[in-house]
């Protein structure tokens, strides 16, 4: 019901819900925590700022899940500040076996780090351990350059895995536009 709650509140409130999708990320339910974080971003990125201590902490939790929201969520905002937090949270889920997390840290953080051009030419060439988190990076750049690779990779990616990505984030890019 809280999910459900949080979810109308963002579409028919828009700005307007963003306090109480403020309060919505504390709450118990991690489900709805995540569900608060997200529309929060989507419907106002400045009021979001008043959750970047809780990104971070989410960067040290003990889920995979729980680090990598945080970190596209961070880069979503512009947060340069958590950049050190970011790789940290990459050296340890790589150290933990977490390989996703440390690909994704690394793409963050030179997203932070304003390292867009290259972001864009590591999807270009299909760097395809990294195909996925370049995709969504690309998508947050959103630069008529990162949308022309995006759709490049969606169509002519020499892998399906990799089409689908590239293919998932269009339609996302599409979608908030």
């Amino acid at each position: 019901m809280r999910e459900w709650a949080t979810d109308v509140a963002a579409r028919v409130l828009g700005k307007d819900a963003a306090p109480l999708l403020v309060q919505v990320t504390k709450d118990r339910d991690p489900d709805v925590r995540d569900l608060g974080i997200a529309r929060l971003l989507e419907v106002d990125t400045k009021a979001a700022e008043a959750i970047v201590p809780l990104l971070r902490r989410k960067l040290r939790g003990p889920e995979f899940y729980d680090a990598v929201s945080a970190m596209w969520a961070l880069a979503q905002l512009r947060n340069r500040a958590a950049i050190e937090d970011i790789r940290e949270a990459g050296r340890v889920g790589r150290e933990a076996g977490k390989a996703f997390q440390g690909i994704v840290a690394d793409v963050v953080g030179d997203l932070l780090d304003g390292r867009e051009n290259e972001i864009v030419a590591s999807l270009e060439q299909h760097d395809h351990d990294r195909v996925s988190a370049l995709a969504k990076a690309a998508s947050l750049i959103g630069t008529p350059e990162a949308l022309a690779a995006l759709r490049s990779c969606a169509e002519s990616a020499p892998d399906e895995d990799c089409r689908l990505a590239c293919q998932e984030r269009l339609r996302r890019v599409r979608t908030r536009g």
